[in-house]
């Protein structure tokens, strides 16, 4: 189906006081009510995060590699590959050389100073939301929904809490599917 982000808040957040915020940056932060991911959560309210019909051409986690490398790795390709005799390392190889090409494509369809300004924007609006002092966090996860946002089941690979003085264009445009992204500020 598609890409979406989503995004955590804490519990007792007031989502109004944002408005303006997500107006500036494009973002919507409409409720969502999966049961499955708020099993997950710590009691956050829990929201899609922007204005977009979908977020397939989002620039959060567009040259990550990890979960490109696993679909690969569980490919019908891999498998005809292993019937034929290949090695392990032989398979490897291949599929990061696939993958590199692949980054190639996505760079070439995406010059290198739009990556930077389409991650910059997402970087001023998380660092504009911290600003206010209404926030002691704020979370995104990507994920490839084939449900509704409503009843998809998401599992979680793990949580990663991250500064937001760490923060840059390279974590974002890293960034891992079903890994949510805990920003906070010390």
């Amino acid at each position: 189906m598609c890409y979406y982000i989503t995004a955590i808040l804490p519990k007792n957040t007031n989502k109004g006081a944002f408005e303006q915020i997500f107006n500036k940056f494009e973002m919507a932060f409409t409720p969502i009510n999966n049961p499955n991911i708020k099993s997950q959560l710590h009691g956050e309210k829990y929201f899609r995060a922007t204005k977009a019909y979908c977020d397939c051409d989002t620039v959060l986690g567009i040259l990550s590699t990890s979960q490109r490398q696993a679909a690969l790795m569980d490919s019908k390709k891999v498998k005809k590959l292993r019937k034929k005799g290949w090695t392990e390392e032989e398979i490897e190889n291949w599929a990061k050389d696939k993958i590199a090409k692949k980054k190639k494509k996505v760079r070439k369809n995406l010059w290198p100073e739009m990556i930077n300004k389409l991650a910059n924007r997402w970087i001023d609006f998380i660092r504009e939301m911290f600003n206010t002092g209404k926030i002691s966090h704020l979370g995104f996860l990507k994920h490839w929904y084939s449900g509704g946002l409503e009843s998809e089941e998401i599992v979680l690979k793990e949580t990663q809490k991250v500064n937001i003085q760490d923060i840059s264009v390279d974590l974002l445009t890293h960034l891992d599917e079903d890994v949510l992204y805990d920003f906070f500020n010390k």
